[in-house]
């Protein structure tokens, strides 16, 4: 069975990604493959062509659309978690964490509109688990529970807050200052934008991926013009998702 981490962007998806892996690595005798960006697939739709082994339990994470994750949902031999977040916050977490500005990520990169395309494919799949960012904050241990069901473990609630506590924000906070302080012993520039990208390959933790998670941050960050173009390109879906 492959376990398809596809969370939004700067959405926990990588929390998640760690959590299923714990669980399939722990329960199922199960592997962790890593990340995979749609653009490096194989043009056939079968995993195991890419050259990843797929037998038994596996975890693979990605964020992309692609139909060839359609099929594998569809042929109920894969099973996806999905996260998503208010899109302001998302906005301004990308800006922070690439070291640019507003309109590098909103006009620029067109990252609005590529988010969102990615939301309505993933929420239209089967087979998918759909937790809130928000909720997942709030309440770590029950979003554990969620995942352990979704993949057929039932956890009990010291277990689930023993998982929770292993890769709290403050867990996931420690291992990237060691990751940066890694690759500043290495000679690695961390002041440069092409290094931001750099992340341990078990965890798939970047060594700046935590700032601080906090919900609705945008509203103090968000000019009064930055705000009603955020409006234009994302109020519809805001509504439509309750926030």
């Amino acid at each position: 069975m492959l376990v398809l981490c596809v969370g939004m962007f700067r959405s926990c998806s990588t929390w998640q990604y760690d959590i299923a892996s714990h669980l399939v690595e722990t329960y199922h005798n199960g592997l962790r493959l890593g990340f995979l960006s749609a653009d490096s697939l194989d043009q056939q739709s079968d995993l195991s062509l890419t050259g990843i082994d797929t037998a038994g339990w596996r975890t693979l994470k990605s964020h992309d659309v692609d139909e060839r994750f359609g099929r594998w949902l569809a042929s109920g031999e894969t099973v996806g978690i999905y996260a998503f977040r208010d899109l302001r916050d998302v906005v301004f977490s990308l800006a922070h964490k690439f070291g640019v500005d507003f309109d590098e990520i909103v006009e620029r990169r067109g990252m609005v509109e590529r988010i969102i395309t990615n939301h309505r494919f993933w929420s239209s799949q089967p087979g998918m688990l759909h937790q809130r960012y928000e909720k997942i904050v709030a309440n770590p241990i029950r979003a554990v529970h969620e995942i352990a069901s979704h993949l057929g473990v039932g956890l009990r609630d010291v277990e689930a807050a023993a998982i929770a506590a292993e890769y709290s924000f403050e867990s996931n906070l420690r291992r990237t200052q060691e990751l940066g302080r890694e690759l500043t012993a290495a000679g690695i520039d961390l002041a440069d934008s092409q290094n931001a990208l750099r992340f341990d390959p078990t965890s798939l933790l970047h060594w700046n991926h935590l700032r601080e998670g906090r919900v609705g941050s945008w509203r103090e960050q968000a000019t009064r013009a930055q705000s009603r173009r955020l409006s234009e390109l994302c109020g519809a879906w805001l509504a439509e998702q309750g926030y």
